[in-house]
């Protein structure tokens, strides 16, 4: 959360940057620290880059998701400007959700999901609609189950990656970190890296991919 002097500096590299780059650019990838929708810096700078000043830019946008519906999708005219939105959700039910989002409504961000995919079918899928989920002890059992989410309002991809070790001590990422061997539900884990769903194109493994060992096949009759 920048404080007032922080947002006047980034504001201020906004204007430098509006400047001195922008004119001829195509794509504009914005910054994942934070949540797009939210910052009044990122919104001001999407709110000044319009459709007539840069009538060729198309936007990356990273959102957690619960804020993009129709009303952000009319405010800042977005309608045929999206290359990519990577939406980080981090769970596939709402009681997960909860725990991992503290504060979110999983309902709506199902309601926004179901607008979005009504919209790029509609509109012949003019961007990309990527999911972003990072795994730890508290959601790896719903892995497969996002997959399935996915397909239910066919995203173009999934991207799986293992927690890191940001602003948690010792023991709490020991206990999030459900990759390391010595986790007490690291062997859970490995086998819910077994599914077959994770073998299919559009998924992703990242980081996660060295703990997939061959899913589980049925024997021949």
């Amino acid at each position: 959360m920048a404080n007032k002097a922080e947002q006047q500096e980034i504001e201020q590299i906004h204007d430098r940057f509006l400047a001195d780059v922008l004119d001829d650019a195509r794509l504009l990838v914005l910054d994942g620290a934070g949540e797009v929708f939210v910052s009044k810096p990122s919104r001001r700078l999407l709110k000044r880059l319009t459709r007539s000043r840069y009538p060729n830019l198309r936007f990356a946008l990273p959102t957690n998701g619960l804020l993009f519906n129709q009303r952000t999708f009319d405010e800042f005219d977005l309608r045929g400007r999206i290359y990519n939105l990577n939406i980080s959700i981090d769970a596939a039910t709402e009681a997960t959700y909860r725990i991992v989002r503290r504060g979110g409504d999983f309902s709506r961000l199902i309601a926004n999901f179901a607008f979005l995919d009504e919209m790029r079918q509609r509109e012949g899928k003019h961007f990309g609609f990527h999911f972003v989920f990072v795994v730890w002890a508290a959601n790896f059992r719903e892995m497969v189950d996002l997959i399935r989410l996915g397909k239910r309002f066919r995203v173009d991809s999934i991207f799986f990656s293992l927690i890191r070790k940001q602003g948690h001590d010792d023991q709490q990422f020991d206990e999030m970190n459900v990759a390391n061997p010595r986790h007490p539900q690291h062997q859970e884990f490995l086998e819910v890296l077994r599914a077959p769903e994770f073998d299919e194109p559009n998924i992703w493994l990242g980081s996660v991919a060295q703990f997939r060992q061959s899913p589980v096949r049925s024997p021949r009759t």
